[in-house]
């Protein structure tokens, strides 16, 4: 005890469970796009101060046996971690998207809710991701097509299901 503090210890399952996702991380951190490896890079620390608080939160329950970080407190640290991690992908993919990526997002999106089928007439028609003229339209369908969401045969592109 030093300062009045007690050190915590993970317990032995506790300690396994931490080192397989730490390196399941770490391994993720090294593939991770550039914009995600410092939002990454932070994870252990805010995983280790999870498993601090659900720990203790669990002890004052009377949920934990002793003030060892036990298996339960990391498996749901890891899962609060994770939980986080998937909502960061998002916003950075939203954050990171071009304008051609909303696009095409918009095109698929009206081609899903009307049977999968549009022809340059409809897309500007109905103004999809924006499009006012057939001008619009064809750079749009172009790279729908070179992205492989679909065909494109008699005038009519086809969403691929």
């Amino acid at each position: 005890m030093e300062g009045g503090r007690t050190p915590l210890t993970f317990s032995h399952s506790g300690r396994r469970k931490w080192i397989e996702w730490y390196d399941a991380h770490a391994t993720e951190l090294s593939e991770a796009p550039e914009a995600l490896q410092g939002p990454y890079a932070k994870m252990p620390g805010y995983c280790a101060r999870f498993c601090l608080i659900i720990h203790l939160t669990r002890l004052v329950c009377r949920e934990a046996k002793d003030m060892e970080i036990d298996e339960i407190s990391v498996l749901s640290a890891i899962a609060l971690i994770e939980y986080f991690k998937n909502h960061l992908r998002k916003v950075y993919d939203r954050f990171y998207e071009s304008d051609m990526d909303r696009k095409i997002k918009k095109l698929i999106d009206w081609m899903q809710r009307h049977v999968n089928r549009i022809s340059y007439r409809d897309c500007y028609r109905n103004g999809v991701a924006g499009c006012k003229h057939k001008k619009d339209a064809e750079p749009l369908f172009n790279e729908f097509l070179n992205r492989g969401h679909g065909e494109f045969q008699d005038n009519i592109l086809t969403l691929f299901t």
